[in-house]
């Protein structure tokens, strides 16, 4: 019969071997995993940005003697801004459009656009801040 410590020591080492393997796999999918959720947020606010940009590109050309053209593509820009932006930015950025929209400009469209780039600014500061908050939970450096 051969030593009992010889199985004890065979049966570490194979646990040893396995543990060597699957170690780097589950580390890799980690990371992996990470750098997916880092790379959405990156991508989701730069999309954010971009459509904010667009909207004010848009808005600040337009006149109350626009064609209608120019009115769908601030409708397309406007409803593009409004499926990325916080429930508080709707708000404003529907209120400043709807006033842009209409035949008879008004002293309240300017307050109603730094309203709505208040609010736009305040947005991309709050998503920049999440980002940031989570690349430090995740020990990932910026």
């Amino acid at each position: 019969m051969t030593d009992p410590n010889a199985y004890i020591a065979a049966i570490a080492s194979i646990i040893a071997a396995i543990a060597a393997i699957i170690s780097p796999i589950i580390v890799a999918l980690v990371n992996n995993h990470h750098q997916y959720k880092i790379k959405t947020i990156d991508l989701f606010f730069n999309a954010k940005l971009t459509a904010y940009q667009n909207l004010l590109k848009v808005t600040s050309s337009f006149s109350d003697t626009t064609s209608k053209e120019e009115s769908i593509k601030l409708n397309d820009v406007m409803s593009y801004a409004l499926l990325l932006s916080s429930p508080e930015t709707q708000v404003c950025i529907g209120s400043y459009c709807h006033s842009i929209l209409q035949s008879t400009p008004s002293d309240k469209s300017g307050e109603l656009q730094a309203i709505a780039i208040l609010a736009m600014q305040k947005d991309l500061y709050e998503f920049k801040k999440y980002r940031k908050l989570y690349k430090q939970k995740t020990h990932i450096k910026l």
